[in-house]
């Protein structure tokens, strides 16, 4: 009992063996209805990668143990003697039933409040490295509420320029409409420039300070590029923290083609890693 190793015990498999079946799958991403709880709309969620659940309706996840615990009731030493006697194969086969994934229209902001409380939120941003004083001192970072058709979430939410919000917890990754950058003000002449706002909230740890000395803006991602040209002939230079992929290397190119002084700082400070909060976890 003692030599499981609980991380490679697969989810999937043991929802299989209690003939429980996903209902739709996105990537390494399955949706179950939920088996600790009736519902007709799938909010329970197996990420392979990770290998560990999450009910979104009962806000409560883990890992393989937790899930047998739940699934019968039973405390964690039961369920690693209800591990150690069986063996959960991992399926060949998996089958979804067809059903369209809800949007970005679907989702509905419901509340922004403008600090984070949830533990669990919080727990999140720490096990990216990003330290209290950055999530208490960050004014576009809230802790988000919102629907999609009849099911409420919560999750960290960073707001754009324009209303709409970057979503992340530890189980999905989405945003709400409209689509935009997020400026946030500093020396109004040399300007500070992020592919993501898990990438800002890194420097502003890796730095130790939670308000930064020049403008800064968060792309929200490489589609947003657009808005940040028209806004660089304002600044005499640009500090670059993109990500060191192929999308992030084209817009490094765009800007430095752009503008006579631009300092690219992923290939100085982390051109090992494939962006700032990796390398800020991997130190």
């Amino acid at each position: 009992m003692n030599e499981i190793n609980i991380s490679q015990v697969d989810i999937l498999a043991i929802l299989s063996s209690y003939g429980i079946q996903p209902v739709k799958n996105r990537n390494h991403k399955f949706w179950f209805n939920s088996p600790l709880r009736n519902e007709t709309k799938p909010s329970f969620i197996v990420d392979t990668e990770k290998n560990l659940w999450y009910d979104f309706g009962l806000g409560e996840g883990g890992n393989a143990i937790t899930l047998i615990c739940k699934l019968n009731n039973v405390s964690a030493k039961e369920a690693f003697q209800i591990i150690s006697g069986k063996e959960f194969p991992k399926p060949r086969h998996i089958i979804c039933k067809t059903e369209k994934t809800p949007g970005n229209s679907a989702l509905k902001i419901i509340k922004a409040n403008s600090s984070i409380q949830r533990p669990a939120l919080i727990d999140y941003l720490n096990q990216r490295k990003i330290d209290d004083n950055a999530i208490r001192n960050c004014k576009p970072l809230k802790e988000l509420y919102y629907a999609i058709e009849d099911k409420r979430y919560y999750a960290i939410g960073f707001q754009n320029d324009r209303g709409g919000y970057e979503i992340r917890n530890s189980f999905w990754k989405g945003s709400s409409s409209p689509k935009s950058i997020t400026t946030v003000p500093g020396n109004p002449g040399i300007v500070n420039v992020f592919e993501g706002f898990m990438d800002y909230l890194s420097a502003l740890t890796f730095f130790k300070t939670a308000f930064p000395r020049h403008t800064s803006i968060i792309l929200n991602g490489t589609g947003q590029t657009k808005n940040l040209m028209a806004l660089l002939p304002t600044f005499h230079k640009v500090h670059l923290y993109l990500d060191n992929d192929e999308a992030g290397k084209r817009v490094v190119a765009q800007i430095e083609d752009s503008h006579r002084c631009v300092i690219n700082h992923s290939e100085k400070l982390y051109p090992n890693h494939k962006d700032f909060n990796e390398f800020l976890c991997g130190k």
